[in-house]
């Protein structure tokens, strides 16, 4: 799991760092390269989490936030954001670090690819004992044939992941969907609906095992503190 976790990162801090680098030799605002480096700080910060694997619902969010914040300075005018996840929500736990990769996704294989100022949204309802999460954008979305050819990736035991090449970029999908199926079984792993030319939508399901009070308790009790830093 920590392995899973780890590989997330360092691509998106090389990619990040490279665009500090090119805000400061073409002489840009420095409050950009400012903002920029401080978003990053807070994002690698949460990534390490006192090396614990769970985090809030609020805390992945603010999270996501810090990348969109760094994404926007790199593409400016591509994308909006929107979050609906009601208050109640946001100090149930979950396991960290599921929701930025999907976001990625949508960014880099989705809006990137559109033309004009696209939308990526991200929803989280409760359902009884459970969680809902989706992550939906408007970009270029999948032709039927790669839509079945992820379908099939994900549908993989989490044992076969990693063998191979990856031609068509699903690595960060993948990462996440068996982190999923690790920790809460494959029944938890990513559903995926998508139209060529309408957009993409990714969804999955958790089970709600500890609400957020019980958690920080169990975590207090052993010295830690894992909301040090972060927005409430």
């Amino acid at each position: 799991m920590h392995a899973l976790q780890v590989q997330i990162n360092p691509h998106f801090l090389y990619n990040t760092l490279s665009s500090v680098q090119w805000l400061a030799l073409m002489n840009q605002d420095g409050a950009k390269i400012a903002e920029m480096v401080g978003s990053l700080s807070d994002f690698l910060r949460f990534s390490l989490n006192a090396g614990q694997e769970y985090c809030t619902v609020l805390q992945e969010i603010t999270h996501v936030r810090h990348y969109m914040n760094i994404q926007s300075i790199r593409y400016p005018d591509k994308f909006d954001f929107r979050v609906d996840a009601a208050e109640s929500l946001h100090h149930l736990t979950m396991l960290k670090l599921l929701l930025q990769p999907l976001v990625e996704n949508a960014i880099l294989h989705g809006l990137l690819g559109r033309d004009g100022r696209g939308m990526i949204r991200i929803a989280v309802e409760r359902s009884g004992g459970f969680l809902d999460f989706a992550v939906e954008d408007d970009g270029i979305g999948m032709p039927e044939e790669r839509l079945q050819w992820l379908r099939n990736r994900l549908a993989e035991h989490p044992a076969a992941y990693g063998q191979g090449p990856d031609a068509h970029g699903s690595y960060g999908l993948r990462n996440v969907n068996k982190r999923l199926a690790l920790h809460y079984g494959r029944e938890a792993g990513l559903q995926v609906e998508s139209a060529e030319g309408a957009g993409t939508r990714i969804t999955f399901r958790i089970p709600i095992v500890q609400e957020a009070k019980e958690w920080t308790r169990e975590q207090s009790s052993k010295g830690e503190n894992e909301d040090e830093g972060y927005d409430r």
